[in-house]
């Protein structure tokens, strides 16, 4: 990415804190001469080249929460972070990968009896 300094902090903030990225590396450099020769504009603000190495988590177990079968609750360590809203998009996508836990988490749906006429 090349970005204008002043804007880093954010861009880590961001990424941390609303993605769940974990940064792993990250190298801060000059603007390399190949990028400074296609005559691209960046404004007046002095910016550099930022390369980051992250990963992005997704559906691991401490976030859908672990389920302690013995004491027939949430584990205290691990409770279930991901909203419900999360799991029934989950169920509707791609039902395979619902754990048997996360369908107990669902609201249940109200049977409405037809009417006999």
């Amino acid at each position: 990415v090349v970005m204008p300094t002043r804007y880093l902090t954010l861009l880590q903030e961001n990424l941390l804190r609303r993605n769940n990225h974990t940064i792993l590396n990250l190298g801060i450099n000059p603007v390399s001469d190949v990028i400074s020769q296609e005559l691209c504009y960046y404004g007046t603000d002095p910016v550099v080249q930022v390369t980051l190495d992250s990963e992005l988590l997704l559906l691991t177990s401490w976030e859908r929460g672990t389920w302690d079968s013995e004491a027939r609750q949430w584990s205290q360590q691990f409770p279930p972070l991901m909203p419900t809203e999360v799991l029934e998009t989950i169920s509707a996508v791609a039902p395979g990968a619902m754990r048997n836990e996360d369908q107990e988490r669902l609201p249940r749906k109200k049977k409405t009896k037809s009417k006999k006429r």
